[in-house]
């Protein structure tokens, strides 16, 4: 007797392997986590730079003029980042950090994702790094685990089956040094670009407060998106799923603490009125018109006041 398996006819069922490596596709696993995303995220970003670092040496090597060179090189960082990010997601669902996650893209039914949508996704890339990268840290805040760019592509990020513990251990760690390396950058950059102060200690403490304010205004977005209304207190926010604490806030001139105060009617026409803030160097509350701000009256290394910010 033959060990060949018959072939199927129209109309009937597909073979078990056949059907088993279909649902494997198509059926979405359980949403990827944010701290993994970030940690396929890094290793991306470390493919995408040797990539870079050839072709702007190749240009370098090549033309002459410096002003070619660098619009050479401009254009080297869109066609590789655009090809790199769109072909491998059109056709595998997965990027090189992606695959070392154990993670894929897939449509909202768990579908191929496709050129056209994968094209969109990464053009939407654009629109979740701006300011500092809130579009992806989105992802950390809704039960689909949804960046920006997924809201805009109709795509979301999935486990494969069977991934590991450990695998998620190690991605979420190397996704959590990530995110503080670029938190840490972009407030390294802010403060450069306003000829912040030369103490690096000092900058990297300035730097960090004004990301995790921006942040924390996200999450209260986020919240007042799902409830319809803004949170009575800070202590509200905990209702989102990931958002367990408050984060700290180190000022150059406070001690380090995650304490809030809460003002009654503080901000006036958007401006927040310095005359009723207590300098504790809290993070501060104004529920009527749910604004959050710093309650300190110092000012950073260039001249402006926390409370400002």
């Amino acid at each position: 007797m033959s060990d060949i398996a018959p072939s199927t006819g129209p109309g009937q069922a597909a073979s078990p392997p056949v059907q088993a490596a279909v649902e494997e596709w198509v059926e979405p696993g359980p949403a990827a986590g944010f701290w993994v995303r970030a940690g396929a995220a890094f290793i991306d970003g470390l493919v995408l730079l040797a990539a870079l670092m050839a072709a702007a040496i190749l240009v370098v090597l090549a033309v002459k003029e410096e002003t070619m060179r660098r619009r050479l090189i401009q254009l080297a960082s869109i066609l590789i980042g655009g090809g790199y990010y769109t072909a491998l997601t059109a056709f595998t669902g997965q990027t090189l950090g992606k695959m070392a996650a154990g993670i894929r893209v897939v449509t909202k039914d768990g579908g191929n994702v496709g050129v056209g949508r994968s094209l969109g996704r990464w053009a939407a890339y654009s629109l979740s790094s701006l300011p500092i990268g809130l579009g992806f840290v989105a992802a950390a805040f809704n039960p689909q685990r949804k960046g920006l760019h997924d809201f805009v592509a109709g795509t979301r990020v999935v486990y494969l089956p069977n991934v590991s513990p450990t695998r998620k251990t190690v991605l979420a760690g190397m996704g959590a040094l990530f995110v503080a390396a670029s938190v840490a950058y972009a407030g390294l950059a802010a403060l450069g670009e306003r000829g912040g102060a030369a103490d690096p200690e000092r900058m990297v403490k300035e730097g960090a407060a004004i990301g995790t304010l921006k942040s924390l205004r996200t999450v209260s977005a986020m919240y007042k998106a799902d409830k319809g209304k803004a949170p009575a207190s800070l202590d509200e926010l905990k209702q989102l799923k990931d958002f367990t604490a408050m984060p700290k806030l180190e000022l150059p001139d406070h001690r380090s603490s995650d304490a809030v105060e809460t003002y009654s009617g503080a901000v006036v026409g958007g401006n927040v009125d310095a005359a009723k803030l207590k300098d504790t160097g809290h993070w501060a509350y104004d529920p009527a018109s749910g604004q959050i701000f710093i309650d300190c009256t110092h000012v950073d290394s260039d001249g402006n006041s926390w409370f400002k910010y």
